[in-house]
């Protein structure tokens, strides 16, 4: 397939969602850099793959590193343990409820 026939494919399936003014602006961007470089810009090669929007598509690293996103995990994982909360509250009361109700319908549990 030439080369400017897979562009405009690439650039429909990247710009077929949008509307308005942001179709128009994306549209003129993405041709404006294939006329000048005559290479089919990255966004829309990872379009084509289906990967239209978000950090990844731009080129942009990952917004948190993986040792953030882990203790972050951990933390929201401390958040739920009833050990860590407030004896009386609602939400206490609440985890407690479950906790039981998941050890009691749990099938291993059972002789």
């Amino acid at each position: 397939m030439p080369t400017d026939d897979q562009f405009l494919i690439l650039l429909h399936k990247k710009i077929m969602n949008k509307t308005g003014s942001a179709k128009r602006r994306a549209k003129k961007y993405y041709t404006d850099k294939y006329r000048k470089t005559g290479l089919i810009p990255g966004p829309l090669l990872l379009a084509g793959r289906g990967i239209l929007e978000g950090r990844k598509c731009s080129g942009r690293p990952r917004s948190l590193v993986i040792r953030l996103r882990k203790r972050f995990v951990e933390m929201v994982k401390a958040s739920v343990d009833p050990r860590n909360l407030p004896q009386g509250t609602q939400r206490f009361e609440t985890l407690l409820f479950r906790q039981r109700l998941d050890n009691n319908m749990d099938p291993r549990t059972k002789a």
